[in-house]
């Protein structure tokens, strides 16, 4: 199983307030957004990523997956890890 990425506190976990933004958007796209969070409540979104810190798609996760369990969607974030391959030059 790959390793689940924790969103705490730290990563504004509990600062994920709907409400909040609701100043900053029209009735009319806070209610199409509620809807869609309903839309999706029986889905599962898992995020896959090489990082759980330092890169672009680490910081927007880290801020975007508390909004969307605060809309009630079922969403998380896993590593994935490749295996490294040397490329040793052949001989000719």
């Amino acid at each position: 199983m790959l390793p689940k990425i924790s969103v705490s506190r730290r990563c504004g976990a509990m600062l994920a307030n709907v409400q909040r933004y609701r100043m900053l958007i029209s009735d009319e796209l806070s209610e199409e957004l509620m809807q869609i969070a309903q839309e999706l409540k029986d889905v599962r979104i898992c995020h896959l990523n090489s990082t759980a810190f330092g890169g672009g798609v680490a910081e927007l996760l880290s801020r975007y997956l508390p909004m969307l369990q605060a809309l009630g969607i079922s969403a998380d974030w896993r590593l994935i890890h490749g295996h490294w391959v040397s490329s040793k030059p052949t001989a000719w």
